[in-house]
This record gives C-alpha cells, sequence and structure tokens, in this order.
C-alpha cells in the first residue's frame, strides 16, 4: 500500500471519527449507536467501518478524551500487568503462588484501569482490550 493511499485512509477514520462525536453531541447517541448509524450509509464509512479492527480504533477515537500518547502508555502497562500475572503464574510452585500471583495481578491491572478512567473523564475509553481487562480482572472504582 503507497503512503498516499495510508493517509487516504487515516484521513477518512478521523473523518468518521469526527462524524461519531458529531452524532453523540447532537443526538445524544452511544458511539456504538452513532457507528451502527455510519455502517448502514452507502459508500466509504460502510466500507471501512466493516473492518473490526478499524471499528474499535473509530470507537476509541470517538470516546476518547485523554491523549493518544497517555492512552497508548496506560495501555501498554495494562499488558505489561498482564505478561506479569501470566509469568508469575508460570513460576508459581502452588496454589498459594497462584492465588498471590492472582491479587497481585488484580492490584496492577485495576490500578492502571482506574488511572486510564480518570484521565479519561471518568470512563474507560470504548476499546475491548480495556473494556475486558476492567471485567476479567474485576476492577471497581
Amino acid at each position: 500500500m503507497a503512503i498516499g493511499e495510508s493517509l487516504s485512509i487515516l484521513s477518512s477514520i478521523l473523518s468518521i471519527a469526527a462524524s461519531v462525536k458529531e452524532l453523540m453531541a447532537s443526538r445524544g447517541a452511544t458511539a456504538g449507536a452513532a457507528v451502527d448509524q455510519l455502517s448502514g450509509s452507502d459508500g466509504l464509512a460502510r466500507e471501512i467501518l466493516a473492518d473490526p479492527d478499524t471499528r474499535e480504533a473509530v470507537l476509541l477515537l470517538a470516546q476518547t478524551v485523554i491523549s493518544n500518547d497517555l492512552l497508548d502508555q496506560l495501555t501498554r502497562e495494562a499488558r505489561k500487568c498482564e505478561r506479569n500475572h501470566i509469568g508469575d503464574r508460570k513460576k508459581a510452585k502452588g496454589h498459594t503462588d497462584k492465588d498471590d500471583a492472582d491479587i497481585e495481578a488484580a492490584q496492577c491491572m485495576c490500578s492502571v484501569l482506574r488511572d486510564t478512567k480518570r484521565y479519561n473523564g471518568g470512563s474507560l475509553p470504548d476499546s475491548k482490550l480495556l473494556n475486558d481487562y476492567w471485567k476479567s480482572y474485576r476492577c471497581r472504582d
């Protein structure tokens, strides 16, 4: 794919995300409902939103208050919590060690996710990964 073509697609994604934000503001729609509405339209938006990864990126852009740099950093930290959790469970010698690994991982993960919520206006960005972590680690506000 040529650079010009890539930039054109990126521009379209940013434009779609702006349209989603506009629908959210003007009609009180959720990000998901706004994306669904645009997905049902004809043309490039429908084609772009047919890809699940691109759809998730548009949702994330539309709902994100936090800066992209900080969100990227916090996402890396959450993934590190998970990697450490997996590593600690592999090294565990018994149930007590596994329980300790689970507790430590939940503290790490939930701390990172609460920070993410705090910096994003009180809610997690509409990211499947971060929301799945929240549920999986049973985080609470």
